[in-house]
């Protein structure tokens, strides 16, 4: 992902981000995403079935969407480590602290029109053509 949001893990959503409704399972020894009926309609007949999912009947609606203002004012301040390597030559696990799920800061929310951007993860043409003639 152009946004550098870590895709797995408890937050691996992120539309949802920290509102990502994760469960471990211990067996399974990994997450399971629950919470996913909330972008069906609101008459659609499994938002009110529980025993096939968890028991609940889901009433939240769908996450709204995040712009990339609040995107870009979340990472601010933000100084993420750089991953050094342990004795072993495996890199150690950078923890950021009172941020999960960034991974880093993708050099693009640099970009002075990234955060006015509908569409975050497609590219620009134009500035992909102008960055090709300038390394050739």
């Amino acid at each position: 992902m152009l946004s550098r949001w870590s895709t797995k893990g408890r937050f691996a959503y992120p539309c949802c981000a920290q509102n990502t409704e994760s469960l471990w399972l211990y067996k399974g020894k990994k997450f399971s995403y629950m919470g996913h009926r909330r972008w069906l309609p609101d008459n659609h007949i499994l938002r009110r079935q529980k025993k096939y999912f968890d028991n609940t009947e889901e009433v939240r609606r769908e996450p709204r969407r995040r712009t990339g203002t609040e995107v870009l004012s979340q990472l601010h301040d933000i100084e993420f480590p750089i991953a050094s390597l342990s004795k072993a030559g495996q890199k150690r696990g950078c923890v950021v602290q009172g941020i999960e799920g960034w991974k880093k800061k993708s050099i693009f929310f640099d970009l002075p029109y990234w955060e006015y951007n509908l569409l975050p993860h497609n590219l620009d043409v134009l500035l992909l053509s102008m960055v090709e003639n300038l390394l050739l």
